[in-house]
């Protein structure tokens, strides 16, 4: 059965299948189903216990009788006097603050504190109104298994990926290869940054036009497909369009992501910026797959199978920190649609543009870069372990840095749809671009010495 073959019919199939994958097992998982429960009970598994309370003032006040209930859950587990005494008057000093101010904010503070108090002391929970709840869930039954999976997991393998990713990055590159492949670069990255200053300044950074936000606009447009490049241009351009591809690997991950972000925000459209730290955080295993691939060529043909081979295992990681209802969600999708289109129209429109002011007669290579890599699913999760240093270093408020921890499922499920429909339409552009073109008299498959016009 040839597996792996029929996943890479489609262009980054071995990221989105993967993804779809653990997506998939995920919401199984989370629906609890009663015989995967049943299951996982007789074989032992350590149960996921869920605490829950109402955050509204109301449905919970302290008065004596729980105080009393309160006092006689610590003093059965022998807890000091005085931090009794100090858990009781902090619940009354909060609940007189809600009370007073009617925050909706301050009673969901209040409710987090109850549960915080009911993961310490387990006794706690009744006179606390926290109702506790084991539920079994197969991702979470320990050992290598939730290792490889959740959370950081994922992160660990795309660290390695973006190392193996970087050997890859060749230094020596021809000389037109190394024209075409900066000017693509630099348009594509133009491309992003504008979208990004745009959508920042005229729609809701975090929920604006069909849902989309502007990590979801950025990570899409700033990051292309390689392999449906090479594809491309090996069919319908020349060795150097081919060739330009060493340089073009530069905005594979989350780098020029970043960079635009931080730009975003020392421009004051976002609030917040990220600082050197996060940068150098993302950039160390790219450099060093940088200088380990080009210091021996040995070391990069090693590492090669690691740029392909990771791929399904970190997309199967991201896919079970997924929901398939994200999928469902209309504006996720329709979302994700409009920025696979917007990508290739004017990421792959301006790079034939340039490539044209540049004095190219064939720009082939600019439209064959209109499309959204697979490893950019990757960019959101990316973005997020930055957002958590900044917000560490005191460059980021607790607000945007919530926003963007809490947009990373929706904008990964973004730019998934977002690379499936450049599938489509990148190929299809560049199809109708090579047609134009000879009817002019311009065969992209020639190198520029070879044309006649």
């Amino acid at each position: 059965m040839k597996t792996k073959k029929t996943i890479e019919k489609c262009p980054g199939g071995l990221m989105i299948i993967p993804l779809m994958l653990g997506a998939l097992v995920n919401t199984i998982d989370k629906a609890h189903l009663s015989f995967v429960q049943k299951g996982l009970k007789s074989l032992g598994a350590r149960p996921v216990v869920k605490l829950s309370c109402p955050a509204e003032s109301p449905a919970w006040t302290v008065t004596s009788e729980r105080e009393r209930s309160i006092r006689a859950a610590l003093q059965n587990r022998d807890i000091p006097d005085k931090e009794i005494t100090g858990t009781i008057e902090s619940l009354y000093a909060m609940q007189a603050t809600v009370n007073a101010q009617t925050n909706v904010a301050l009673q969901q503070s209040f409710a987090d504190m109850r549960i915080g108090l009911v993961t310490k002391y387990r006794e706690l929970a009744v006179p606390l109104g926290v109702t506790r709840t084991e539920q079994y869930e197969f991702l979470k039954i320990g050992g290598f298994t939730t290792a490889l999976v959740l959370g950081p997991g994922a992160l660990c393998l795309i660290g390695l990926f973006l190392v193996c990713a970087g050997a890859q990055m060749n230094l020596r590159v021809g000389g037109r290869a190394l024209k075409k492949g900066l000017i693509i670069t630099s348009s594509k990255f133009l491309v992003a940054l504008v979208m990004g200053v745009l959508f920042g300044l005229f729609c809701d950074p975090f929920a604006g036009f069909l849902g989309l936000s502007v990590l979801a606009v950025v990570a899409a447009m700033e990051n292309s497909n390689g392999g449906l490049y090479v594809a491309l241009t090996s069919e319908y351009g020349n060795h150097s369009d081919v060739g330009a591809i060493a340089v073009l690997s530069l905005n594979d991950g989350p780098l020029f992501t970043l960079i635009i972000l931080w730009f975003l925000g020392a421009a004051g459209i976002l609030q917040g910026t990220f600082p050197f730290i996060a940068f150098l955080a993302v950039l160390l295993p790219i450099l060093l797959g940088m200088l380990l691939g080009n210091l021996d060529e040995d070391i990069r043909t090693f590492l090669k199978p690691g740029e392909k081979m990771l791929i399904p295992f970190f997309a199967f990681a991201l896919g079970t920190l997924m929901n398939f209802s994200v999928f469902l969600n209309m504006d996720v999708l329709a979302g994700g649609l409009a920025l696979g289109l917007a990508t290739t129209l004017l990421t792959g429109g301006f790079g034939a543009l340039m490539l044209k002011v540049f004095r190219e007669k064939s720009v082939i290579a600019g439209v064959a870069e209109g499309s959204t890599a697979g490893n950019a699913t990757a960019t959101p999760a990316a973005v997020a372990v930055a957002a958590t240093a900044a917000f560490y270093a005191g460059k980021m408020p607790a607000e945007m840095y919530e926003q963007y921890l809490a947009v990373v499922k929706t904008a990964t499920a973004q730019v998934s749809i977002s690379t499936l429909s450049t599938c489509i339409f990148c190929p299809i552009a560049v199809m109708l671009w090579d047609r134009r073109q000879k009817r002019r008299g311009i065969d992209g498959r020639l190198d520029e010495e070879e044309q006649t016009t």
